[in-house]
């Protein structure tokens, strides 16, 4: 079948309905409304963001400090938000929804126990903190604070490591909180001991307090603080348990495995999602192949698969190969196009929902991918073309190509993977084709290289076909259809494939032999990416949106786009 190349999409004809999710109802039957942002003393904001802003002009590591002293709570205010999360699954409807309004008026200090509570396994309290911590973050002093952060630690005035531990559990951002952890777990050892304020964080009564200075004595990676961060693994508190074990792990600690195993049956919601995640990239393709849900016979059978797994394949588990995932980023790039015409942007879109900056000019885009900071690598349909860019619209490397390419990729190695419609292709730096695989028909609809050199292709006939190296077919699978032209699929480590189908409405992981393990439905899907947060990353031709669906399936952030998306990517 032939299609004209401005089809980007199959099935034109198809009115969806639109995608938004349902906001639940009060005891009598009323949609509730969403809680008014309420300012948490503007003008006291404003005065810490500008003295913060100073402190990083004069260099004044002493006065950064004191930043984050005064936005630290007292112990009486961190009550008071523990009591207002509390609240957020009380049986009245009233009681929940103010507590959802006072916690977004508390502002930024509400952000880091807003965070822990959208992880909740009850899903009203997860729903009513994840809203609650998109107006939070609103304040916008992330970019500034984080400035502050990097000022402490450069300059280490006295107490940096106790003020940022303590201020750590409130941070406003996760990124500001990543790059807390990471720091201190660089400035953890004095004197080859770790610092006390660790140590009395260890033993301390706040759960949140011990979790985070047993992952930073866990990511310090020494032999004099690794017995520490072990002894939370026996912690009353299943997601202290939960937290530091990830972190040994990451720190390359195989014998923590076995002890998040055994408590795998007992977690739920986010906590068991990331223990998932984590046993899955270290268990690569030998992973347990079972639907992924919080059933709790699905979670006992899971536990005792991963049991399983440890017996026969725990020797042999090499850790040093086990690569951290990337932090999250709040940029994504998405593909915008006209479905009847070959007219296209792509645009860079913020946390805020804001369309930061566009790339024009640009024929039928149809893939894309950020390469660095400020470039961005696009596969154009029309013009048959791979192009790297700047966002001022600067060709910076350019391979013209001999069929119009569906899917584009850069590889570990600097290179080049382009999939069009009759063939793969991997291009070096010079544009040399260094591999080329020739398909019998015009059958490639999308497809995404995996780092072993193998290739996921999705077909018009609605299989997922599997290419070796050398481009021999070794399995394929049914995933239904139809699918966009340059249907985004993506590849995990461990070779399973998440599928947007937007003929079925739905995004659906695949195990490497073709089982569901997760599905959620989406209208109009057309691309689909698995973030490092275990979230995924849906894009939309019908209706034209963007959305970040959580490990059960609920958003908790989208993007309304003026025109089709045919591709969204985090950055």
């Amino acid at each position: 079948m032939r299609l004209r190349p401005s089809a980007l999409l199959l099935g034109l004809g198809l009115a969806l309905a639109s995608f938004s999710p349902a906001p639940p109802n009060d005891p009598a039957g009323r949609p509730e409304a969403h809680p008014e942002r309420v300012a948490a003393d503007p003008v006291q904001l404003a005065v810490e963001e500008q003295a913060l802003q100073t402190a990083a002009r004069a260099d004044d590591a002493a006065a950064a400090l004191d930043f984050f002293r005064k936005r630290t709570p007292p112990e009486a205010q961190r009550q008071r938000l523990q009591n207002l999360i509390r609240h957020l699954s009380d049986v009245e409807f009233e009681v929940r929804r103010k507590a959802s309004a006072d916690l977004v008026a508390s502002g930024p200090v509400a952000a880091g126990p807003l965070r822990a509570a959208a992880r909740s396994p009850d899903a009203e309290v997860a729903r009513r903190a994840q809203t609650s911590l998109a107006q939070v973050r609103r304040d916008g002093t992330a970019p500034v604070v984080l400035s502050g952060v990097k000022l402490v630690v450069r300059r280490r005035p006295p107490d940096t490591v106790a003020v940022l531990l303590a201020y750590l559990p409130f941070a406003e951002d996760e990124g500001v909180a990543e790059e807390i952890r990471t720091s201190l777990a660089a400035l953890t050892v004095k004197d080859g001991k770790a610092e006390p304020a660790l140590s009395q964080a260890l033993e301390g009564a706040d759960p949140e307090q011990r979790a985070e200075a047993g992952v930073i004595l866990a990511r310090a990676n020494l032999a004099d603080t690794r017995p520490a961060a072990r002894r939370l693994l026996k912690d009353d508190d299943a997601s202290v348990r939960l937290r530091v074990g990830r972190a040994l792990v990451e720190a390359k600690d195989r014998d923590a495995i076995p002890i998040l195993i055994d408590q795998f049956g007992d977690l739920m919601g986010d906590d068991r999602w990331d223990l998932e995640d984590l046993l899955e990239r270290v268990a690569g393709e030998n992973a347990p192949a079972l639907p992924r849900h919080d059933a709790t016979s699905m979670r006992l059978r899971r536990r005792d698969a991963w049991r399983a797994w440890w017996q026969e394949h725990g020797d042999k588990v090499d850790l040093t190969r086990l690569a951290v995932p990337p932090r999250p980023t709040p940029r994504t790039l998405l593909v915008q196009a006209d479905l009847l015409t070959s007219d296209g942007q792509v645009f860079e879109v913020g946390a805020d929902g804001k369309a930061r900056r566009h790339i024009d000019g640009l024929q039928g885009p149809i893939s894309v991918q950020g390469v660095a900071e400020d470039h961005v690598l696009i596969a154009e349909y029309t013009g048959k073309r791979v192009t790297e860019r700047n966002f001022e619209a600067r060709i910076l490397w350019e391979k013209e190509l001999p069929a119009s390419p569906v899917a584009v990729q850069r590889l570990p190695n600097g290179n080049t993977f382009v999939a069009c419609r009759n063939r793969l292709l991997e291009i070096d730096r010079d544009g040399k084709e260094i591999a080329t695989v020739q398909r019998p028909v015009r059958d490639v609809l999308g497809a995404r290289r995996h780092p072993d050199g193998s290739t996921a292709l999705i077909t018009h006939d609605g299989l997922c076909r599997w290419l070796d190296p050398a481009g021999k077919e070794t399995r394929t699978f049914p995933v239904g259809g139809p699918h966009v032209m340059g249907v985004g699929i993506d590849v995990l480590p461990n070779k399973r494939v998440l599928v947007p189908c937007f003929g079925d409405n739905r995004v659906t992981e695949y195990d490497a032999a073709g089982r569901v393990l997760w599905e959620a439905m989406v209208p109009g899907a057309a691309t689909a990416e698995r973030l490092p947060n275990g979230h995924t990353l849906v894009g939309s031709t019908a209706p034209p949106l963007v959305v970040e669906l959580d490990r059960v399936g609920r958003v908790v952030w989208q993007y309304q786009a003026e025109r089709a998306v045919i591709q969204a990517t985090r950055r």
